[in-house]
């Protein structure tokens, strides 16, 4: 150290600014600046500073992605500890105890992670469906019930709830994204999941044929990332906004025909595109066949 040379100078230089003085004097235990003469010595932290200032950002990325999930309304907890954390450990960075620091940061980490994890969790609201109309014996069964009774309209649907239709009886379904859904007869069907994100509007719906057939009408996604999948024993069935009609026979064999929009058919994890007027199907443990053009729907003299 030169007699010309300042403190706050090398803090700026070597720190990354004069805030840094008070961390630069920690270091070197320095407790009265005054007390240095021309020719003192001055150590500038190195590895240990940049490992711990890089624990610090990555507490911070953390704890902003679980704010940005609104980890303060649903993981307040968590998002507490995240941040808690995170203050020790700059206060340690400060202090120049740099293992400390970046001990502390990962501990951040980790707790803002947990706490956008629940808050991803916690915040969808399940959304039940409706039976909105019943031709002939339908049945419903609550969720994880054997036990089938009479439905009637205006039946509330819950997630996980089944819903089953004798031979010539019919069922519709409404639920709240504004899907109608038709449930042919002979055919079992489940809502294995219905929920509505209240920080984006953001909605996860999926339908189980577990078996027979539906006729759906489903609007088109309101939020880029909603999903909305139609399941059978042998296939998946992303929709993106459209008319469909969905079935699973005794054979496994799972069947598909757009009437308008588009749909995407998976199985045996291989996925086939179907556009409007084309239909597929996939029988057990093969991939989607090719989409062939639909029959024209008959005229009626």
């Amino acid at each position: 150290l030169k007699a010309t040379d300042s403190l706050r100078e090398l803090a700026s230089r070597f720190l990354g600014g004069e805030e840094f003085l008070a961390e630069l004097l920690a270091y070197n235990r320095i407790s009265n600046p005054l007390e240095l003469g021309d020719g003192s010595f001055i150590g500038i932290p190195g590895e240990e500073r940049t490992a711990a200032l890089a624990a610090i950002e990555q507490a911070n990325k953390a704890t902003q992605l679980a704010i940005d999930a609104a980890a303060q309304t649903y993981a307040l907890e968590e998002l507490k500890g995240a941040q808690a954390a995170l203050d020790a450990a700059n206060a340690a960075r400060g202090r120049a105890v740099y293992a400390e620091a970046s001990e502390l940061a990962r501990q951040g980490t980790a707790k803002a992670t947990l706490a956008k994890r629940l808050a991803d969790e916690r915040a969808p609201v399940p959304e039940p469906g409706t039976i909105s109309a019943v031709f002939g014996d339908v049945q419903i069964a609550a969720a994880g019930s054997t036990t089938f009774s009479p439905a009637k309209v205006g039946d509330t649907l819950p997630v996980a709830s089944r819903v089953r239709t004798a031979h010539g009886a019919r069922a519709e379904v409404r639920l709240p994204d504004g899907s109608v859904l038709q449930i042919l007869e002979g055919s079992e069907f489940s809502i294995d999941q219905s929920r509505r994100d209240p920080r984006d509007k953001r909605r996860e719906v999926q339908l189980d044929i577990i078996m027979g057939g539906i006729l759906g009408k489903i609007p088109k996604r309101s939020h880029a990332r909603s999903t909305y999948r139609l399941r059978s024993p042998e296939a998946a069935i992303a929709i993106r906004g459209t008319e469909v009609r969905v079935g699973n026979d005794e054979l496994n064999v799972s069947r598909l025909s757009v009437l308008t929009g588009m749909a995407e058919l998976t199985a045996a994890e291989q996925t086939t595109s179907v556009p409007e007027n084309f239909g597929s199907y996939a029988k057990a443990g093969t991939a989607p066949r090719k989409p062939i053009e639909l029959l024209p729907a008959p005229q009626m003299f």
